[in-house]
């Protein structure tokens, strides 16, 4: 049986990634190495175990410190403990969830070189921006000529990583996912309805640009309304807003639902609305809610930044980024024809089944560590 070491950071605080290793034991070793904590950005750090223990009791895991907290480029590095492990294990594969640029997927390819000769690396990389400059291209130059494998979460992702260093041998699309078993299907209709709620679910940042939402709630006038699923700052800026556009009675804003608690809110709603727009320094990689959207039969408009309308796949449902009018124009496209929304519902329902589910992902990672 193949022993696969697989890295993944933030293990104490994804339960579902836990829970998509515990169903790859019956086919290999697993073993799963991670940070005790991580201060990366201010929306991701963790200083605390967020999974369930009796979800953790079924996974062979090791949690270490890593070589420094608060400096650049140490911050992900593991201490020397974890190294120890990773040469005593003697994995068949190293699988290292990180950017293609990452100093700690250079620190997991110079304990391969150096010690474990055999051993076959994988890397998966949501990347999509161009970080070929000093000093991470010193670091995507080392890890491009070293790596097995590249897995890419999006077609953008692809394009940077062959458009330095690495060749498309050594690359492939592989989705990111999401446990369909916490958002079972509801069939939702239209038909004779006369008033529509809109979902929004993400982080209260300026950047995700829930303003165009609200903005189109003014030209939609009343028989639409909102509910915002919210977990961070800049509230009272879209409080505000509301109300300087007269929607204030419209919008709800729902502070910190849980995971499984979500659906709750998809099998209240008719449309979900992702409305980011694309910086200079951010684009949009892959969303985990807009297949949980898909899968609970809820149409997803989204703007034209770019992972998003990858995942939609639908151009009918995406709106350009900016663009208020457009976005008030696709929304009334998909609720004004009741047969037209269904077929949007069961489209999506297939689409999530078949490429965006945790049987899919487990069925691509049982693929590519059997034949690498």
């Amino acid at each position: 049986m193949k022993k696969i070491l697989v890295i993944y950071h933030p293990l104490f605080v994804d339960p579902l990634f836990a829970k998509e290793y515990i169903d790859l034991n019956d086919e290999f070793e697993i073993k799963v190495i991670c940070a005790n904590k991580l201060d990366m950005w201010k929306w991701f750090n963790f200083n605390e175990i967020k999974v369930p223990k009796e979800i953790l009791n079924k996974l062979d895991f090791e949690g270490f410190n890593m070589l420094n907290s608060f400096l650049p480029f140490f911050r992900n590095l593991f201490s020397g403990d974890a190294v120890k492990k990773i040469i005593e294990y003697k994995p068949d594969i190293i699988h290292i969830y990180s950017e293609i640029f990452s100093p700690s997927l250079t620190q997991a390819i110079y304990i391969r070189n150096k010690h474990l000769p055999q051993t076959k690396l994988i890397n998966y990389s949501w990347e999509n921006l161009d970080f070929n400059k000093f000093p991470y291209s010193i670091f995507w130059k080392y890890n491009a000529k070293h790596i097995n494998k590249v897995l890419c979460a999006n077609d953008e992702a692809i394009w940077q990583v062959e458009r330095f260093w690495v060749p498309n041998i050594k690359t492939r699309k592989m989705y990111w996912w999401t446990d369909l078993t916490d958002f079972p299907y509801f069939e939702h209709s239209i038909e004779w309805k006369k008033h529509f709620k809109l979902l929004f679910i993400w982080r209260l940042l300026k950047d995700k640009w829930l303003q165009d939402i609200i903005e189109a709630l003014k030209i939609l006038w009343d028989w639409f309304s909102l509910y915002v699923i919210w977990d961070w700052i800049d509230k009272e800026f879209f409080m505000q807003l509301a109300e300087e556009l007269w929607v204030q009675d419209r919008v709800e804003f729902i502070w910190k639902v849980s995971h499984e608690n979500i659906k709750n809110y998809f099998n209240l709603s008719d449309l979900f609305i992702l409305p980011s727009r694309t910086k200079k320094d951010w684009k949009e990689q892959f969303w985990r809610v807009i297949p949980e959207s898909m899968a609970c039969w809820v149409p997803v408009i989204g703007s034209s930044s770019w992972a998003i309308p990858e995942v939609i796949w639908d151009a009918g449902l995406v709106f350009e980024e900016g663009n208020v009018t457009d976005l008030v124009k696709k929304i009334g496209i998909v609720v004004s024809d009741s047969d037209k929304y269904k077929e949007y519902s069961l489209k999506w329902l297939d689409r999530v089944k078949n490429n965006f589910s945790s049987d899919a992902f487990e069925k691509n990672l049982i693929d590519i560590y059997k034949e690498i």
